[in-house]
């Protein structure tokens, strides 16, 4: 998700309530000077109306104070609906004023059932001369066209930004259509530059677009390097949720988003609760045919919807002659391109294309699907390897089908992921807990990003001990992080005697007070103070034993400054373990329950106090003391026992 797209989300959601880390240095020996073409996230480009007198008027790039103009010039009818909705009484009276104003908004880029635009419609920008960084650099008032600022921007301390373009593309057409215009964009920026070679960074829907013309020209010679971060590759199931009408916000995971989106390093989403504020579904689906009127017949949203949902939906929406032409498009890139892309993916590496993936893991979709994500689109469809069904894992002793090589470990360490059956199993990599689109707020991703799209280091994900395939999110909002001495980053085994805990923070110290450990007997002491981005060694003691591949959960309790909201938190970390002897397997139940670390609260205070303090807001709050302080008396006892 581009950050355009990130602000008209965040825009979005507050006119809905109205209506109703600092980036690493890689050490790279050589940098790669080939062109930098940047494929934004969805709805970046924008776009203007072509009228008959040959003039020309913007019809898509938001326009804030437009906006809340027209909020504040409804702001009593607002009131009153959004009134009515949180009583529960008429959503729709609500959802009819904001699909009315949407409906405005979006009638530039409306198209016909065929697919086709009701308006003559082009991009802004679409020559390199005119979308390369140095141009925008120089032309302020037009810098806001620099897709992913902050990302361009570090990448414009290494690459020079004449070097660095913008592809702009009409992403109403379908995925197809934006492969074959990139093509044309390619060939001209190798012309403007005079190089033989780009590389290619291609964030969400851009993901999809860059999967879809290596599929169709990947072969060709004209890319070195090419990244898919947070790649749409088989549709979003944002989409899904939306074209199916079960819309049901996940407020919690919502605001965690936001928190990474800020890089806050102070907890809101544990004073989230859906009671206050489920009201918002009712509104939402009141206001789905308001914007269906807008964007059903735009190509790229059934580009978005995945393979198994797709003929369902199709069936629903699309009028097989009116539509023929979009679906004839959308059939395509459903039958042919989505399925084959493992087959041209390698087809691309042989032909010398350096190519990578990267995902996030281990969220739910913010709009209710229920599937391993990064809160917008699934990790399967970014990467297609096979996943637990959501709120599972993979059972102790699981082996996936395996890349052919047997030394290589590819299940997630959480045991959600099982990366052998991905595309690229050699060159995706995973993020725990990363959110879509929080590449640059996470400093270990970001730098990992850099050398993969600008050297040739890391080849594939056995490469570099420093930048495993599975990884968890440096997000500062996580406060710390953790891994064991001996063991490959995010696994545990009888040779660990220190477990490694670093401060995220830029600004803070923590204090760690506790550790509690699920899944083996360890015991690993608190009372670390830890400055802001250094590492404490906490000796462990216990056994984890010499089984391999089972799950132990860490969960480390700290205290971070008294200027933060919530001066306590705690974050709990996956770890598999390593050993001689193979755990026993089921293959008729190849899925455990997730394993959640049961909070000491709940087993002594019991259902009644947790749902009185649920009620208030408090819980998680409650419990994170509660827990610390068990946690410091457990490990005390079990001091005693291991002595």
């Amino acid at each position: 998700m581009s950050r355009n797209i990130r602000k008209t989300t965040a825009l979005a959601l507050v006119l809905i309530l109205v209506f109703s880390a600092l980036p690493l240095q890689a050490a790279a020996s050589e940098w790669s000077d080939n062109p930098v073409i940047l494929l934004p996230g969805y709805s970046s480009s924008a776009l203007v109306k072509v009228n008959e007198d040959a003039s020309t008027e913007q019809v898509w790039g938001v326009d804030t104070d437009a906006i809340l103009q027209a909020a504040l010039s409804r702001i009593a009818e607002l009131a009153l609906g959004l009134g009515l909705a949180a009583s529960g009484s008429d959503p729709a009276y609500l959802a009819q004023i904001v699909g009315e104003e949407s409906y405005a908004i979006l009638d530039g880029v409306r198209c016909q059932p065929d697919g086709s635009s009701v308006y003559a419609v082009r991009t802004m920008y679409s020559e390199p001369e005119n979308t390369n960084n140095a141009y925008y650099l120089s032309h302020p008032d037009e810098s806001w066209a620099m897709y992913e600022s902050d990302i361009m921007g570090e990448l414009g301390q290494i690459v020079d930004p004449s070097m660095l373009f913008n592809f702009n593309v009409d992403f109403r057409m379908g995925a197809i259509d934006c492969a074959e215009q990139l093509h044309l964009y390619i060939q001209k920026v190798l012309a403007y530059t005079g190089k033989d070679q780009v590389n290619l960074l291609a964030i969400s829907h851009g993901g999809q677009v860059a999967g879809t013309y290596l599929s169709l020209h990947g072969t060709e010679g004209l890319i070195d390097h090419a990244l898919l971060i947070v790649p749409a590759l088989g549709g979003a199931g944002l989409a899904y949720d939306f074209l199916n009408r079960d819309i049901d916000f996940d407020e919690q995971t919502l605001v965690k988003f936001i928190e990474h989106g800020f890089m806050s390093e102070t907890d809101y989403h544990w004073l989230v609760r859906a009671e206050a504020t489920g009201f918002l579904d009712e509104v939402i689906d009141e206001l789905i045919p308001y914007f269906l009127d807008s964007v059903l017949y735009w190509g790229s949203i059934w580009d978005f919807i995945p393979v198994e949902y797709y003929e369902e939906l199709k069936a629903r929406y699309l009028d097989e002659e009116e539509s023929a032409e979009l679906i004839a498009k959308s059939d395509r890139m459903h039958k042919e391109i989505m399925p084959n892309y493992a087959e041209s993916f390698a087809a691309c590496q042989a032909a010398g294309v350096k190519l990578n993936i990267m995902a996030g893991t281990d969220l739910p979709v913010v709009t209710g699907l229920q599937q391993n994500s990064d809160a917008i689109i699934t990790t399967a469809s970014s990467t297609g390897a096979r996943c637990a069904p959501f709120g599972q894992r993979f059972a102790d002793g699981y082996r996936g089908v395996g890349c052919g090589d047997g030394r290589h470990e590819h299940l997630s360490p959480a045991m959600t992921v099982d990366a052998s059956e991905a595309y690229l199993p050699e060159n995706t990599y995973f993020v725990e807990g990363l959110f879509h689109g929080m590449e640059y707020w996470d400093a270990h991703t970001f730098e990992l990003l850099k050398k993969l799209l600008l050297t040739d280091e890391l080849l594939d994900v056995h490469a570099d001990p420093a930048f495993p395939q599975f990884h968890a999110t440096t997000n500062p909002e996580q406060a710390v992080t953790a891994y064991f001495d001996r063991s490959p980053q995010g696994y545990v085994s009888e040779s660990d005697s220190v477990l490694l805990v670093k401060n995220l923070s830029a600004q803070y110290p923590v204090w760690i007070v506790s550790v509690d450990v699920g899944g083996a007997a360890l015991l690993i002491p608190g009372g670390k103070r830890i400055a802001p981005g250094e590492t404490a060694r906490l000796p462990v003691t216990g056994t984890v034993g010499d089984t391999a591949r089972r799950k132990v959960q860490v969960c480390i309790h700290y205290c971070t400054s008294l200027e933060a909201l919530t001066p306590v938190g705690e974050r709990t970390l996956s770890f598999m373990t390593l050993g001689d002897r193979a755990a026993a397997f089921d293959p008729q139940h190849p899925y455990a329950p997730l394993d959640v670390l049961q909070s000491d609260f709940a087993l002594v205070a019991g259902d009644r106090a947790a749902s009185v303090l649920e009620k208030l807001g408090l819980l998680e709050f409650v419990e994170m003391f509660f827990d610390m302080i068990y946690t410091i008396l457990k490990n005390i006892r079990l001091l005693f026992q291991l002595g």
